[in-house]
C-alpha cells in the first residue's frame, strides 16, 4: 500500500511539471525578449527568447543575489545613470506586451525614474514606462496612483497594447488603460532608465520581457507569479529526472 501511494505521489508531481512546462511552451509564443536577469557576464545581459540578442548594462548596474522575485535580479538603484541597453532592432510589432517584476523603493524624494524608454526623441511615436515626481506609474499619458501599487516588495507589472489601446496591470490587476501612442519599440530599447540616462529606476528589476502580441488576463495572472520561462541555469536544477527516479525506485 505505501509502495502504491508513493507512486501515486511521483506521478502527480511529473504531472505537474509536464504542465508546467506546456505553460512555458504557451508564453515563449510571440517573446521577442526575455532577460531573467539571473547572470551578468561581464556587461552583458542574455537575451533568452528566440531574437537570441544581448542587453548591454552600465552606470554601475550590479547583481542582486538571492534577493529577486525569482533568484537573483538587477539592482538599478546605484546611480541614476544605471540602464542596460537591448542591442537588437525589436521593430514595430502590430501588438505589443510588457512584463516584469520590480521593487521599487520608497522614494525619501520622488524624482523621474524610468522601468523602459524606446529611446524616440521625437515625441509622436515615443513610449516609455516610469514613475514620476508624485509617484505615479506612467506609461506615457496612463497613471496609475501611489496608492494602486506597492512600494519596499516585489511586484508584477505589465503592459499590453496595440495601435489603438493600451492597459497598465499591477499584479494582476487591471489599472490603467486608454489610448496608445503606438507599438514602434525599434533599436534603442533602454530597460532601468530613460534614454538620456539621467533617470536610473530607483528599485531592483527581474524577469524582463517582450512579445509581439496581447498577453491574455491567464497568461498575465500566471506572470505575477512565475518567471516567462525556465533558463538553463533554471533547467539545471529541474526535478523531472529525479521524479522519474524516485518512481523506478518506487517500483523495485
Amino acid at each position: 500500500m505505501k509502495r502504491i501511494c508513493r507512486i501515486a505521489l511521483v506521478l502527480i508531481a511529473c504531472a505537474g511539471t509536464l504542465w508546467s512546462r506546456s505553460m512555458f511552451a504557451e508564453l515563449t509564443d510571440g517573446l521577442i525578449l526575455y532577460l531573467p536577469m539571473n547572470r551578468l557576464n561581464a556587461d552583458q545581459l542574455r537575451d533568452y527568447s528566440p531574437t537570441g540578442t544581448t542587453a548591454t548594462v552600465g552606470g554601475g548596474v550590479a547583481l542582486a543575489e538571492r534577493s529577486a522575485r525569482f533568484g537573483n535580479a538587477l539592482n538599478f538603484r546605484v546611480s541614476e545613470e544605471a540602464n542596460a541597453r537591448v542591442v537588437a532592432n525589436l521593430g514595430e510589432p502590430d501588438e505589443v506586451s510588457f512584463s516584469f517584476h520590480v521593487y521599487a523603493d520608497q522614494q525619501s524624494e520622488p524624482r523621474w525614474n524610468y522601468f523602459f524608454d524606446d529611446d524616440h526623441q521625437e515625441p509622436e511615436g515615443a513610449f516609455w514606462f516610469g514613475r514620476n515626481r508624485d509617484d505615479l506609474l506612467r506609461y506615457v499619458d496612463l497613471d496609475v496612483p501611489a496608492d494602486r501599487y506597492p512600494r519596499g516588495t516585489w511586484t508584477h507589472v505589465c503592459v499590453i497594447g496595440d495601435d489603438q489601446e493600451a492597459k497598465v496591470y499591477v499584479d494582476g490587476e487591471l489599472m490603467a488603460s486608454g489610448v496608445s501612442v503606438g507599438t514602434n519599440i525599434g533599436d534603442r530599447l533602454v530597460v532601468g532608465n530613460r534614454f538620456t540616462l539621467t533617470d536610473g529606476f530607483i528599485g531592483m528589476m527581474d524577469d524582463f520581457a517582450v512579445w509581439d502580441r496581447k498577453l491574455n488576463a491567464t497568461e498575465i495572472t500566471r506572470l505575477r507569479d512565475r518567471p516567462v520561462m525556465e533558463t538553463l541555469e533554471v533547467a539545471a536544477q529541474n526535478r523531472l529526472p529525479t521524479q522519474w527516479g524516485d518512481l523506478k525506485r518506487a517500483f523495485q
